[in-house]
């Protein structure tokens, strides 16, 4: 019972403490890969669509910089891997020039669940191999690299996630996967007193 009250605690101080933050939602979109060389075959011939939705805090910000967080969801279709939703949260950086032109970085943690691309046969009860089609989880690493341009309250941009993901299958322990994003940011200011 002490842990619950704590963790309400945890979270009414942080949410309290948000109130007075600038906030921000996102969209982008993206094509995914898995593969251990970054930049692997981004807006290819055979594209993996991703669609990201999010929003953040920034927690500090002067005129060049901020440290931000943010939580966003990710749904996938990849032919190589199946596909699934991606919930993470990461904590970053971001350094903007005078001219609008900004480039951030952010580590997080992710959890994935996705249904496989490959065929999955599992024994019954009566000893028969019948299809199925499980839902995996996993725990994922995600670094984020972004550059961008800023107007007013608006920002486009250009992000890659490069992420390892644990444990796809018995065989193969870690993915690595990323995502090449082409993406649109909606800054909410905080109200005025």
């Amino acid at each position: 019972m002490r842990k619950i009250i704590f963790a309400i605690f945890i979270l009414g101080t942080v949410s309290s403490y948000s109130q007075e933050k600038n906030k921000f939602i996102y969209l982008h979109l993206s094509d995914k890969s898995v593969s251990l060389t970054p930049f692997y075959k981004p807006f290819g011939a055979s594209m993996d669509p991703a669609i990201t939705l999010g929003g953040g805090i920034n927690y500090f910000q002067n005129l060049h910089s901020s440290i931000f967080q943010v939580i966003q969801g990710t749904w996938y279709s990849a032919k190589m891997i199946g596909g699934g939703i991606t919930l993470s949260s990461s904590m970053g950086y971001q350094y903007r020039s005078t001219t609008g032109i900004y480039a951030e970085f952010a580590l997080g943690i992710a959890g994935t669940g996705f249904i496989s691309g490959r065929e999955t046969f599992i024994l019954d009860e009566n000893g028969q191999y019948g299809q199925e089609t499980p839902l995996h989880w996993t725990l994922g690493v995600p670094i984020d690299l972004g550059l961008g341009y800023q107007f007013a309250k608006y920002s486009v941009y250009c992000k890659y996630r490069y992420m390892l993901e644990g444990t796809y299958a018995d065989i193969l322990p870690i993915l690595p996967s990323s995502l090449v994003s082409l993406g649109f940011k909606y800054s909410i200011s905080r109200a005025e007193d």
